[in-house]
């Protein structure tokens, strides 16, 4: 029974005419972990393929019909939100950092020695303080929210509030460690500014400033987001950025 069962498996792949062909079916979407969860799906068919995340792509050498089903699949799972972009959790850890560029030099926050000195070298901060920090768990391949009110500035300052909405789309795996791919990173605050000072009372309104960002972000290293100012006090805002992929 086996030469028969192989012979019907060779027919299969062929086709009636013997003549499988090759189907290139490119990749739009899917990266690092979602690409190589993809190219397992695949093996269902037992179908001769070949994949290359560089060059976002799937080569399928089999029957035409055979070639079209495997397509319709990679199509249907190729999105950012579809079952093979959803893998493993990460635990993000948000830092804002108040920084004068010309105040009083204060002492620099433990674990932070090294995003000062960059800062320093840039010539964007003199004085840095951490504001408040945010932890957020989420999924690669679906989005995370979250909101929080900041830490008051002053016993009559209300507080801010700040809104982050980040995608995950993948895990990427390099010569330098792991990365979270990051398809939208988002970061809104809502900042009191003082519009008139009285000898009892200061009145507050809120102005909207935030930041908008995509990329890759190494795991275990900390990453600075771009400068965020409006805050009416002639400083800035630092978000870092430091994650744990969640094995």
């Amino acid at each position: 029974m086996r030469p028969a069962v192989l012979l019907l498996s060779a027919a299969l792949l062929c086709g009636a005419d013997g003549k499988p062909e090759a189907t290139i079916i490119p990749v739009k979407h899917l990266t690092g972990d979602a690409f190589e969860r993809l190219v397992k799906l695949l093996s269902v068919f037992g179908a001769r393929f070949s994949s290359d995340e560089t060059l976002r792509s799937i080569v399928v050498y089999s029957t035409p019909e055979t070639n079209a089903e495997m397509k319709r699949v990679v199509e249907a799972l190729d999105r950012p939100d579809s079952r093979a972009a959803i893998g493993r959790n990460i635990a993000l850890m948000l830092t804002f950092l108040k920084c004068d560029p010309s105040g009083a030099a204060k002492p620099v926050p433990p674990g932070m020695e090294s995003v000062f000195k960059q800062l320093r070298a840039a010539n964007l901060c003199r004085s840095v303080e951490v504001w408040d920090t945010l932890p957020i768990r989420l999924q690669e391949g679906r989005q995370g929210e979250a909101n929080s009110r900041l830490a008051s500035s002053g016993p009559d300052v209300p507080p801010a509030n700040v809104q982050i909405k980040v995608r995950a789309d993948s895990i990427v795996a390099k010569d330098t460690g792991r990365y979270a791919r990051f398809g939208m990173f988002n970061v809104g605050f809502r900042v009191p500014y003082a519009t008139s000072v009285g000898p009892n009372s200061t009145q507050y309104q809120f102005v909207d400033v935030g930041i908008n960002t995509s990329g890759d972000f190494k795991e275990g290293q900390k990453s600075v987001l771009g400068k965020i100012t409006g805050s009416g006090d002639g400083g800035a805002v630092f978000v870092v950025v430091e994650l744990q992929v969640l094995d």
